[in-house]
């Protein structure tokens, strides 16, 4: 026994458990309930187990179960596990064929999850060096765009140049967009249709929603020329149809030419924001739109009036589906509103354009390089109530824990993932996840599947002679009765019996509430504070109050029992009880003690008042203390100052007379005049 207890030591303790069940004794009556009852819970299908709470003590941890005589082979103790179906190993170097390339290891595999246990695998991913990048420019058209346009004639040779020296394979495509051409977004005037740029005045394309010109090709010249040949149009408000065109570029994979094994690059390029959701409303579209490809023959997007702009929500759904990522290269005043579309979009970037476009091509290849330099797994698939989260551990096995994502790593590094998976309760259903790296086509398909069930229910005896001559299906060690029987063996009739015959009164709960009525008697639940009993589960020997963990209860010489019993009010309450002849309950001897006496409220409030009259008091005394204490120092400093002066105490030196004298100069004047007159006079 002692081996097989130490074999089931090393198999079952180390299993990670999050969910605390409750195997206790009667926590279940078949071997279904008894596994979903906790992981930690087991079942003993054994016909001859003789534990002495009978069918109830069969769902047990598995040491309990063996040391109450349970065989090994008859515990139905199901184990979370791994099964790994595809392994390919990761490739390195150059490869010549990339349908070849295995960028994510494993590819398959099957969780058979226990409910409450959880399982970890080790994810890697490496990018392979030399990967062939497609690259589709898609360009907003309005007329705020002319000098871009200009400026991007000769970008397909340039950026076929500079991509040459990243990889070996590379394509680029071309599409334009503008808006939705319906009223508010446009004027509907004959004139304003066929020439929206009437008003200026200038020639431009009638406004068009989207539309594929050029598709991926490894033609520079052709993207070029196709370029030279664009010409611009115009809408009236501020926001672009962008995020239809974006819709349309990354689920019309034929058109484009989207490659299987290829890195794809969408650059979306424009000086304005966009267009989402229930924008359209506004010109009377209400129809929701549905992800579809919508090219006519012209390679124009058909249901631009009719379909609702895309949601964010739809945008990241059909990008990460079709393994795009996004890069934004918009002027300055629209990268913070960018900056928040890139969030809800993974794998998208954000680079800052100039007003020319003159940054372009350094804006792609600094994206390009970025997208390159990280890896992020993405979750995809039936995960609702799944609980699942990743370690992230990174260069130089640096480990971040809850992150699907490293950065500044270099191509053809390798990185790995602990992804950890967890179901907390049973279902039916089957699941089926994938996880992807964004932007990678490689992916790891994953299948999981609940261990909920019993073995020993494939063996079941329908119609048993053990029940009761048939009257049940004998599984997993017990009776399965059939509808209309009870009872351990199926031999109590449902229609004889009543379960008021396990009620004491009919008010109250069948078996007191702490046991299962069998054919009209009371089976006790165990407790594991001690035993219950009584014909209705009505009497335990663990209520009394206890002392230093031991009960205060004891027979005297009468036979009356000693108990003590504490009420809402915490008083102390001692009785004796006792039984007589006719085995009736007599209580007596009751005292009442220990019962603390209310509180005393006028003296609480006179006692709160005179403190916060006693507390005011004392802060004026501070107060005034402080105020003479500041009084004083301010008379000690005119003191001192005015003993410094040095004026002569008869004398004020601000003082200045009333009185001030003026000659008059005229009157001098004449006065010497007639002393000249006289003179001459003489």
């Amino acid at each position: 026994m002692g081996i097989v207890l130490l074999f089931l030591y090393f198999l079952f303790l180390p299993r990670n458990n999050n969910v605390q069940g409750n195997c206790s004794p009667g926590s279940a009556m078949t071997c279904e309930d008894c596994l979903f009852s906790g992981p930690q819970c087991a079942w003993c299908s054994q016909e001859n187990y003789t534990d002495s709470s009978g069918i109830h003590g069969r769902c047990d941890i598995p040491e309990n179960l063996l040391s109450k005589g349970c065989q090994l082979n008859f515990i139905e103790f199901p184990i979370s596990k791994v099964e790994i179906h595809k392994n390919k190993p990761l490739s390195i170097g150059i490869q010549k064929n990339n349908t070849d390339v295995t960028q994510i290891s494993p590819q398959k595999l099957t969780f058979r999850l226990r409910p409450g246990n959880e399982e970890t695998i080790e994810i890697k991913v490496r990018q392979t060096e030399d990967y062939p990048v497609d690259l589709y420019y898609l360009m907003d058209l309005s007329a705020s765009m002319d000098d871009d346009l200009n400026t991007i004639k000769e970008l397909g040779s340039t950026l076929s140049k500079e991509m040459s020296k990243l990889t070996s394979n590379f394509r680029l495509g071309f599409g334009s967009f503008v808006e939705k051409p319906v009223s508010p977004f446009i004027k509907t005037t004959a004139e304003e249709i066929n020439n929206p740029c009437r008003s200026v005045p200038r020639d431009c394309l009638p406004t068009f929603g989207y539309k594929h010109v050029l598709p991926l090709t490894n033609d520079a010249e052709r993207f070029n020329e196709i370029v030279k040949e664009q010409k611009i149009s115009a809408n009236i408000d501020t926001p672009e149809g962008g995020f239809d065109a974006i819709m349309q570029a990354a689920v019309c994979k034929e058109k484009i030419g989207w490659r299987n094994d290829s890195l794809h690059l969408l650059v979306f390029v424009s000086d304005a924001d966009s267009h989402f959701g229930m924008d359209s409303k506004l010109a009377g579209i209400v129809i929701p739109n549905d992800g579809h490809c919508h090219l006519d023959h012209n390679n124009e997007y058909s249901m631009s009036t009719v379909l609702e702009y895309p949601t964010i929500g739809q945008l990241t759904d059909k990008l990460v589906q079709n393994n795009i990522l996004l890069i934004f290269a918009i002027t300055k005043e629209q990268v913070y509103l960018y900056e928040n579309y890139a969030k809800l979009i993974p794998g998208a970037t954000v680079g800052q354009l100039q007003k020319d476009s003159g940054n372009i091509l350094q804006l792609i290849i600094d994206a390009y390089k970025e997208l390159r330099s990280e890896v992020e797994l993405e979750v995809l698939g039936d995960t609702e109530g799944l609980n699942v989260s990743f370690t992230a551990i990174c260069n130089n096995g640096t480990i971040f824990p809850h992150q699907r994502k490293c950065s500044h790593i270099k191509v053809g590094e390798t990185v790995s993932f602990n992804m950890t998976v967890s179901l907390p309760t049973c279902e039916k259903r089957r699941r089926q996840i994938v996880i992807k790296p964004v932007g990678l086509s490689d992916a790891l398909e994953i299948d999981i599947q609940l261990e909920c069930s019993c073995k020993c229910q494939k063996e079941a005896e329908m119609n048993s002679s053990k029940c009761s001559k048939g009257k049940g299906s004998f599984e997993c060690g017990v009776c399965a009765c059939s509808p209309g029987y009870m009872g351990p063996y199926c031999e109590c009739n449902e229609n004889s019996l009543s379960t008021n015959s396990c009620k004491r009164s009919p008010e109250q709960s069948s078996c007191s509430g702490r046991g299962d009525c069998y054919c009209g008697q009371c089976i006790c639940h165990f407790s594991v504070y001690g035993n219950i009993y009584g014909p209705y589960c009505e009497c335990d020997n663990f209520s009394c109050v206890r002392f230093k963990g031991l009960q205060c209860g004891d027979f005297s010489k009468d036979k009356s029992i000693p108990c003590s019993l504490q009420g809402e009010n915490e008083c102390v309450t001692t009785f004796l009880m006792a039984t007589d002849e006719q085995g009736r309950t007599i209580i007596h001897s009751i005292k009442q003690k220990d019962c603390p006496q209310p509180p005393n409220i006028p003296m609480i409030v006179l006692g709160v008042s005179l403190a916060i009259l006693l507390i005011g008091i004392v802060l004026l005394c501070i107060w005034k203390l402080l105020v003479s204490f500041q009084d004083r120092k301010e008379v000690a400093k005119f003191e001192a100052e005015r003993s410094k002066a040095k004026w002569q105490t008869g004398t004020n030196p601000l003082y200045r007379g009333s009185t001030t004298t003026f000659k008059n100069v005229t009157y001098k004047h004449q006065e010497k005049q007639n002393v000249d007159i006289t003179a001459d006079f003489y």
